[in-house]
């Protein structure tokens, strides 16, 4: 840990009011322990119920995806159980931590911490500009993909129902727009190929929704984290992340059939996982 700069315990009784400290996390676990020491009855609960996780070895992770891949549910599932919060895309101010939304007013999801370790990303840019601010401290990644087929249409087809937008949708507007989107999804796979500063893990949204396979995706994904599977059920978790997300189905079912018809001929998912096998690392 680093060295601490401040008034000292002896001097001020608890020594953590007017602590200062070049690190975070040993601030947050003082702090803690002067807390619980001194008996104060909600933390003791909290300490009796949860052993405090070290949270310096988490880091703090990009979670990325193209929209309509999972990445709801990725958050959800992190935050429950972490116990820290997660960040929506940037400037998404909207897009608050799934632990404060209404939804999860019983407090399934708890947080010990308040410091993020996950942040949304959809663009390559904002991965990129997140890891420009912390140079010195490599961020991991978490990469969720979806069939590209049912991704790309699912979003795209929302895109272009937005009358405002495509008033009168030519073919050339469709085409257009679903290259776009293509290369979307490409360049997050391709970002996710050349992560080497930090730890990453991939995780199929297929795998996260068969009843055979959850369980194991959750363990896998939380490993990487420093986390395990232990707290609430994952099914009470699956419905919050569900219930806490606006509804975003699409109307118009033939224009989603059609696009997915043509970006199925030109990504398939196999193209996607041997590009992420060839780098895999995880």
């Amino acid at each position: 840990m680093k060295k601490l700069i401040g008034t000292t315990h002896a001097e001020t009784g608890t020594g953590i009011n007017t602590l200062q400290t070049t690190d975070y996390h040993e601030a947050v676990f003082l702090r803690v322990v002067s807390m619980v020491t001194s008996a104060e009855p909600e933390l003791m609960l909290v300490a009796s119920r949860k052993t405090i996780p070290n949270l310096q070895s988490r880091g703090s992770w990009h979670i990325a995806s193209y929209p309509r891949s999972g990445n709801h549910l990725v958050r959800a599932i992190i935050e429950a159980y972490t116990n820290q919060p997660t960040e929506g895309c940037l400037g998404a101010k909207r897009d608050i931590p799934i632990c404060e939304r209404p939804v999860n007013e019983p407090r399934l999801i708890q947080i010990y911490c308040d410091q993020p370790i996950g942040y949304k990303a959809h663009f390559v840019r904002e991965i990129h500009e997140r890891d420009k601010a912390r140079s010195q401290n490599p961020m991991g990644m978490v990469f969720i993909t979806r069939d590209p087929a049912a991704a790309i249409s699912s979003h795209t087809t929302r895109m272009l129902s937005n009358r405002r937008k495509f008033p009168w949708l030519t073919k050339r507007q469709k085409r257009i727009t679903i290259q776009a989107q293509i290369d979307l999804y490409l360049s997050l796979v391709f970002r996710y190929a050349v992560q080497k500063d930090g730890p990453k893990v991939h995780v199929k949204f297929e795998d996260l929704i068969s009843t055979q396979s959850a369980k194991q995706a959750a363990k896998k994904l939380l490993s990487k984290l420093g986390a395990r599977l232990e707290g609430p059920s994952l099914n009470e978790v699956y419905k919050i992340a569900k219930e806490s997300q606006s509804s975003l189905s699409n109307s118009r079912q033939d224009l989603k059939n059609e696009i997915e018809d043509i970006v199925r001929g030109l990504l398939s998912y196999d193209d996607v996982l041997s590009y992420i096998q060839d780098a895999r690392v995880d």
